[in-house]
């Protein structure tokens, strides 16, 4: 994603003292034409759930600021608590810190207000990135000026499934080792 990218490569990790990751998203409305109750996302036989159906969050989290372990966690809440008709957990809250930064990552699939975002604190600056209109705006400590970047729009997933399916370089794709350690993680968190 050109946000994750942008982030990972041009912002200077070592200002940073604070990280929110906010995304929302509505069950129902991701698959046309298909009940999200018969989905594999709301049953939990089937590995659905919000922690990881929505792991992309966790996986470009590690991936710009650093692996997460469990012990950099301090608070981890993980249940359902809307209306919606599944048998897995519908959001999930992680609190931590890693290295000197504190961080909140806020993710749900009930919300009829959609956002993927990343807030970035600085000494100077606060970054606010908009995973979905591809837009990072840093607000400034000088006279509250707000410098836009608007980066090209990509669909993702398809661009994934392209290079997965060709012989392109994979160079900002996870690895397996990546993949089975974020899966790893998953698995402490909800036994925690």
């Amino acid at each position: 994603h050109p946000i994750v990218n942008y982030l990972k490569t041009k912002v200077d990790k070592k200002k940073i003292f604070s990280i929110t990751v906010n995304c929302s998203s509505f069950l129902p409305k991701w698959r046309h034409d298909i009940d999200y109750k018969k989905t594999y996302s709301s049953k939990k036989n089937l590995g659905g759930g919000a922690l990881l159906d929505l792991s992309h969050e966790l996986d470009y989290f590690q991936y710009i600021f650093g692996q997460l372990k469990i012990n950099n966690i301090n608070y981890i809440k993980a249940n359902k608590i809307s209306p919606l008709k599944i048998n897995v957990e519908d959001n999930f809250l992680i609190d931590g810190r890693l290295k000197k930064i504190n961080f909140l990552i806020n993710v749900n699939f009930f919300s009829r207000y959609i956002k993927r975002e990343i807030i970035i604190e600085r000494s100077n600056d606060t970054i606010k990135a908009n995973l979905i209109n591809n837009v990072i705006e840093i607000f400034s400590k000088k006279n509250n000026h707000i410098k836009k970047i608007r980066l090209k729009k990509v669909n993702t997933y398809k661009e994934q499934h392209i290079v997965l399916s060709s012989k392109l370089s994979i160079k900002n794709c996870c690895s397996y080792e990546e993949g089975l350690n974020l899966l790893h993680l998953i698995e402490k968190i909800k036994k925690r």
